[in-house]
């Protein structure tokens, strides 16, 4: 954790929170009060937007419709969305609510069907879902995803959240079921699956009370006050989703713990021959190993 001035690269700003904003908010003051200046989106993201888009039209206006409006699509993005299609069974797949957006009251929990703008900063969390459906008398939230990775459902903060808001939406059932569809070139749709029962979804809801109630603390402090110089920056693999990420000078990145591990686990520490001090004819320096290590030489 270290503490720093503003960065010019960032900017202030109260955003309303989302599921992706859960983890940086719990674990980074900053994160609280930065974002970094929009990016393009990369093309894998709009890869997913455009499977999404197909399935939907697919289910309503029919296959054909759906296959014609995806051939317009010939960027990189729109080649991969239609290799990833091109053998989907679309009528296997659960059909519902396409792309449901929800806004949660953070403070007395209550649901709305909204957009991002009808959402305020400082009460309201934000949530979408790709689909909202009934499965076996059970109320059920779905999230395709493109990709070969699997998805932890139960503890992934998109999910919790999603799980969370059709609960409340719902009026509080026994449980709710919520599922990653992971969706690949050639393969098979696979199922990752959870079902929230109450005792979860309850925790859940006073996780996010806590880290909004954290995130409007912060902005007082820090946004009104114009207390710069404490704001903490804590990385950590939260900052995978940061709104700061991209114009960060303290966030994380994955290469830095393969480092670490390699340090860890080197037979023979590294020495900086060039940063050596000599001593009566004998090297006196420590390794490059983060981890410590016996000095190499004998030295007074």
């Amino acid at each position: 954790m270290s503490r720093a001035l503003a960065i010019p690269q960032l900017k202030k700003r109260a955003y309303t929170m989302t599921a992706g904003d859960l983890l940086p908010v719990e674990n980074c003051t900053a994160a609280c009060v930065y974002v970094a200046h929009p990016k393009p989106e990369a093309y894998h993201v709009w890869t997913g937007i455009f499977v999404h888009r197909f399935i939907e039209y697919a289910q309503r206006e029919g296959v054909k419709y759906a296959e014609g409006w995806l051939r317009t699509k010939t960027g990189t993005a729109g080649l991969r969305a239609q290799a990833i299609v091109a053998k989907l069974d679309v009528e296997s797949l659960p059909r519902g609510e396409a792309e449901v957006e929800l806004v949660l009251d953070a403070r007395d929990g209550k649901v709305n069907t909204g957009t991002y703008r009808d959402a305020h900063h400082d009460r309201h969390v934000y949530m979408r879902l790709d689909l909202a459906y009934e499965e076996d008398g059970r109320t059920s939230g779905l999230d395709w995803k493109t990709g070969d990775r699997e998805y932890d459902v139960a503890r992934e903060p998109q999910f919790q959240l999603g799980a969370l808001a059709l609960w409340l939406l719902n009026d509080t059932p026994v449980a709710v079921n919520f599922h990653a569809v992971v969706l690949a070139q050639d393969c098979e749709p696979r199922w990752c699956s959870h079902t929230f029962v109450r005792a979860e979804l309850e925790q859940i809801q006073r996780r996010v009370r806590m880290a909004h109630g954290k995130m409007r603390m912060a902005r007082l402090e820090i946004l009104k006050d114009k207390r710069l110089d404490q704001i903490e920056y804590t990385p950590g693999a939260h900052c995978q989703t940061c709104r700061a990420k991209p114009a960060c000078p303290h966030a994380w990145k994955p290469e830095d713990v393969v480092e670490d591990i390699k340090r860890a686990f080197d037979p023979k520490p590294r020495i900086d021959w060039a940063a050596a001090p000599f001593r009566g004819g004998f090297i006196q320096t420590q390794p490059l190993w983060r981890y410590g290590g016996p000095k190499i030489g004998g030295g007074r």
